[in-house]
């Protein structure tokens, strides 16, 4: 039995490690950044992966679960395509499955305050969130085999 009712928190947090970035971080097991397809997320991330391993070190602490989600990338752009090239060569095994691609219904989601499902859930947004979705669905909370009796 949980002591909290849920299955599943997200802490979504700034892309700077400050001390509510450590806080969250210890508090969770599996950790999912979103990066968009340019330098400074490459470099955040070598900056994260830097601190996750002195953590895992000087502290014995891991995730069961670590993802690299490549967000707003726009794969007609030479550039995105390099840096996700970069990306998927440095941090292959944590890149996601799946990708969120560029899309004007991110925007006008956000100015109206609804999700991007409901404004428009036959966006190639909504598909993308969808996908992600349905990927930590059945990944986070994939059946358990029984234990040999």
């Amino acid at each position: 039995m949980h002591p909290f009712p849920y299955d599943l928190v997200i802490i979504d947090l700034g892309g700077n490690l400050t001390l509510s970035t450590y806080v969250a971080l210890f508090a969770a097991k599996i950790l999912i950044t979103p990066v968009l397809p340019d330098l400074l997320s490459y470099l955040s991330l070598r900056s994260l992966f830097s601190f996750l391993d002195k953590t895992s070190k000087n502290y014995k602490y891991s995730f069961d679960m670590i993802w690299v989600l490549i967000n707003k990338i726009n794969n007609h752009r030479p550039l995105d395509r390099e840096n996700k090239k970069a990306l998927e060569k440095f941090y292959g095994r944590f890149l996601m499955p799946v990708e969120v691609r560029e899309d004007s219904k991110f925007s006008q989601a956000n100015r109206e305050q609804v999700p991007v499902t409901t404004l428009a859930p036959d966006s190639r947004a909504a598909r993308d969130i969808k996908k992600v979705a349905s990927l930590l669905e059945t990944t986070i909370f994939q059946p358990k085999s029984p234990e040999p009796t």
